[in-house]
């Protein structure tokens, strides 16, 4: 796998170069803002290119160096690599993973319920009732095909 760098610009111009000189390069190379080219002269480290090959990191030194503009090639570690041991810990067995949170207690009303005796009926459920059968002895079939 190729090695891949990151490019960093914390505003440092090369010797006989302005600074106000490597803003207007920056400005023309990059076609940013003024107030953009200020704020990335402004000291702090700038990362100006990510995760590219040789090629490009040889093409970006070449156009900020004619500029004026000193920058900082950093070869990317692999990620797996980056992990700090300072901030991972692991927790003793049988410990707590997040602390107890104290909550207000609210005071509620509960009514006084009471548990039905085995086999007792409940009053809400509707009891089984035997369906009615109507009477039907006064009605009567007619054959109307007869009648005509």
């Amino acid at each position: 796998m190729d090695e891949s760098f990151d490019i960093y610009f914390s505003g440092q111009c090369l010797d006989d170069f302005e600074p106000e000189a490597v803003r207007d390069g920056l400005i023309t190379l990059f076609n940013m803002t003024p107030d953009a080219a200020v704020q990335l002269m402004n000291g702090t480290r700038h990362r100006i290119k990510a995760h590219c090959n040789a090629d490009t990191v040889a093409q970006f030194e070449t156009a900020l160096r004619r500029i004026g503009a000193r920058i900082e090639i950093v070869p990317v570690e692999d990620t797996a690599t980056q992990v700090d041991d300072n901030l991972w810990t692991i927790a003793p067995v049988g410990s707590l993973l997040s602390e107890a949170k104290q909550t207000d207690l609210r005071v509620i009303s509960v009514p006084d319920y009471s548990l039905a005796e085995l086999g007792a009926p409940i009053p809400t459920l509707v009891q089984e009732v035997t369906p009615v059968s109507p009477r039907i002895d006064h009605l009567s079939l007619r054959d109307d095909a007869s009648d005509e």
